[in-house]
């Protein structure tokens, strides 16, 4: 009984002693698990703030389209029937084998052959189908194009439209929370940017401890309003772009709205807190990579009343009357 007994508590120690290696690589893991998760969020969280700073250094390529109007139209295909007259030739010079005659094998390679015609002739009909879908594809494609390019070129407000329609330049700032509402006018674009700081700038600052541990701390109410009229600007510039890019305007008025408190009526409302007009003269000498987007509003003449304690403030929207002819 008493080796017995010694035995058991022997297997019992050994049972604790991989119960505890168990706990403890299971413990390792978690904080591995903590610590990857831990720098995934700092990592996401930098990437962000990064994003909403340089969304003005992209851009589509100008639009060409005087060259959109010269393109030639696409060419309808023809049936070719290039895998049938294969086949039929093959049919029409069989002839047959010392073998074939010996095993009976004419009537049966014949009809091999007529089967391999009628084949022929199915994939021909098939492909003769996709290229008239994509014929048609293409064709619809091009006549668009052409109307669009006729239109641009035209300076027509209603084409303007249907061609920012179409190549979307603006998804990127709309994905971000953004409403973008446009005016078009033969000459220039005026746009509003609704954008809500509440919902797009965090709220808190995410870094990693010295331990590899996620901090959180409340971020410091000059540092979001500063990323705020970053982004704001950073927002500007890039629809400055984006239409200079696609349309032949003069220059583009971007307004930059939030909803404010109107001191004068206590209700909260839509009001501008960044105007800027955007001259395709003055964009093209900039350097986007490396510019401030905030800073960069020196260029321009635009409204913009900031402060670090109290962020942006209400400003007049400039107007198109004052800006035709510079």
């Amino acid at each position: 009984m008493r080796s017995s007994s010694a035995a058991f508590n022997r297997m019992e120690r050994a049972f604790e002693k991989r119960a505890r290696e168990a706990a403890k690589i299971e413990k390792l893991r978690q904080k591995e698990e903590m610590l990857a998760n831990a720098a995934t969020a700092v990592k996401n969280y930098n990437d962000l703030l990064s994003v909403l700073t340089s969304i003005h250094k992209e851009a589509i390529d100008p639009i060409n389209w005087k060259e959109l109007l010269q393109e030639e139209a696409p060419i309808e295909p023809v049936d070719s029937h290039n895998h049938e007259q294969k086949a039929a030739f093959l049919l029409q010079h069989y002839t047959p084998s010392f073998f074939d005659k010996l095993f009976g094998m004419v009537n049966s390679k014949k009809a091999s052959l007529s089967q391999r015609l009628l084949q022929a002739r199915q994939k021909d009909i098939a492909i003769f189908e996709n290229d008239k879908q994509r014929y048609r594809k293409q064709q619809e494609e091009w006549e668009k194009m052409q109307r669009l390019a006729k239109g641009v070129l035209n300076k027509d407000p209603i084409i303007y439209k249907e061609a920012t329609e179409v190549f979307n330049p603006f998804s990127e700032i709309r994905a971000l929370g953004s409403e973008l509402n446009f005016v078009f006018h033969p000459t220039y674009v005026q746009v509003d940017v609704m954008i809500q700081a509440d919902d797009v700038i965090p709220k808190q600052v995410l870094s990693l401890t010295s331990t590899g541990k996620l901090s959180r701390k409340d971020m410091p109410i000059s540092k979001f309003n500063e990323l705020y009229q970053d982004y704001a600007c950073s927002c500007l510039l890039r629809i400055g772009r984006e239409v200079q890019a696609l349309l032949p305007v003069d220059f583009t008025i971007v307004n930059i709205v939030c909803d404010l408190l109107n001191s004068s009526n206590g209700h909260v409302e839509p009001q501008a807190v960044v105007s800027a007009a955007l001259f395709p003269q003055t964009l093209d000498k900039l350097n986007f990579s490396t510019l401030d987007p905030s800073d960069s509003m020196k260029n321009f003449k635009h409204a913009m009343n900031f402060s670090k304690t109290t962020g942006l403030k209400p400003v007049e929207r400039l107007e198109a009357g004052m800006l035709i002819g510079q």
